[in-house]
């Protein structure tokens, strides 16, 4: 009886290792689209700076008041 319960515990971890790798590989996966996204939001300006059409130019600096 000792061996089933030892094979079910070590399917067990085996599933959670399984889990754990889908999880961190995921998590990679998302980080690097998240980097990508950030990526080309700030910088699509520098690369079609001559076509950016801003309703405000970007030489302008704006001072907030604090309340």
């Amino acid at each position: 009886m000792s061996g089933s319960s030892s094979n079910q515990e070590k399917e067990k971890r085996e599933k959670i290792k399984s889990i754990l790798k889908q999880a961190g590989i995921g998590l990679l996966i998302g980080l690097i689209a998240a980097s990508l996204i950030r990526f080309f939001l700030f910088f699509r300006s520098h690369w079609k700076r001559k076509k950016c059409f801003l309703p405000i130019p970007l030489e302008k600096e704006f001072i907030f008041p604090v309340l």
